[in-house]
C-alpha cells in the first residue's frame, strides 16, 4: 500500500492576510470542464477516484488545528489553493480533531508543492490561479483559463471552448505568498463589453472603482491593482519587474452555475 506523502505547508503566517485580499467575503469561481474538479482551457483531467488505484498519490497537509485553514472560511479556500496547485490525480488531505477533510487537485502548477517549498515562478502561477478565480459575490459561476502555462494552455482548443467562453475579462497575476500579498490585474479586451450581459454583475474583480492606492493606482473591486489593458507588454511590469506568469479568464455570455 502506498504510503501517503506528508509535507507541512507553511500556510499559516500568511494565510488569513492572504484570503482577505483574494477571496473577500465570498470565495472562488469553479474551472469549466464538467466533471474534473478544474481542467483548464478544454484539457481534461481525470478525476481522482477514477480508474483503478486512483488517486496516484495522498498528500497529507499538516496544518496546526488552529489555524486559519482550519476554520470554516478557511477551508474553503484551501480547497482552491490546492486545486490550482496540485494534479488532477493528487489527492490532499487533512486531520484534525474529530474529522479528515480531503481536497482534490486540478491544474496543477505547482505539483512539485507535495514534495519541497515552490519555487518563485510556481508561486506567480499559484497566485495568479487563486486571482482568477476570485468572486467577490456570493454565487460561483464556471469560467475559463487560459496562460502561457503548459497545464492550462494559451488558445481555447475547441470550438465549443471559443463560442462558450468568448468573453476575455482580464489577465491575473502577483504574488500571494508574501508577508504583504500583492494582486494585479490587467484589463481584458471585453472588460466593458461583458458589462451587458449578465455574467457581468457576477464577475467584478477586473472592474475598475474610484479607489486607488496612496500612489494614485486603480484598484478593482477585489482591491487587485489595474495595471493596464491586457494587449500592452507594459501591463506586466510592475515597479521594473516584469510578470510572465499571468492567469487569464474568459468568461460566458451567461452564468453557468458551478
Amino acid at each position: 500500500m502506498r504510503r501517503p506523502l506528508k509535507r507541512r505547508w507553511r500556510l499559516s503566517r500568511w494565510g488569513l492576510a492572504l484570503a482577505l485580499a483574494v477571496a473577500g467575503e465570498a470565495g472562488a469561481d469553479a474551472v469549466d470542464g464538467g466533471s474534473s474538479p478544474a481542467p483548464a482551457s478544454g484539457r481534461k483531467h481525470a478525476s481522482p477516484g477514477e480508474g483503478p488505484g486512483a488517486p496516484a498519490r495522498r498528500v497529507e497537509l499538516d496544518i496546526p488545528a488552529d489555524s486559519y485553514f482550519a476554520s470554516a472560511e478557511g477551508r474553503g479556500f484551501l480547497k482552491y489553493l490546492v486545486r490550482c496547485a496540485l494534479d488532477a490525480d493528487t489527492e490532499a488531505f487533512l486531520h484534525l480533531p474529530g474529522e479528515t477533510l480531503t481536497f482534490t487537485g486540478g491544474v496543477g502548477l505547482a505539483p512539485e508543492w507535495a514534495n519541497r517549498a515552490l519555487l518563485l515562478a510556481e508561486r506567480r502561477w499559484v497566485s495568479g490561479c487563486i486571482y482568477a478565480l476570485s468572486n467577490k459575490l456570493g454565487r460561483s459561476v464556471r469560467v475559463n483559463l487560459r496562460a502561457a502555462h503548459p497545464k492550462i494552455g494559451e488558445e481555447a482548443d475547441t470550438i465549443e471552448e471559443k463560442t462558450g467562453y468568448p468573453l476575455h475579462e482580464g489577465g491575473f497575476f502577483g504574488n500571494l505568498f508574501l508577508a504583504q500579498p500583492v494582486s494585479y490585474v490587467c484589463e481584458g479586451a471585453d472588460r466593458e463589453k461583458m458589462l451587458d450581459f449578465a455574467i457581468g454583475s457576477l464577475r467584478l474583480c477586473a472592474q475598475p472603482t474610484a479607489n486607488t492606492t496612496a500612489s494614485g493606482e486603480r484598484l478593482s473591486a477585489c482591491g487587485f491593482i489595474i495595471t493596464g489593458p491586457c494587449n500592452s507588454p507594459s501591463s506586466f511590469v510592475v515597479g521594473g519587474e516584469r510578470f510572465e506568469e499571468v492567469v487569464h479568464s474568459w468568461l460566458p455570455l451567461q452564468p453557468q452555475d458551478h
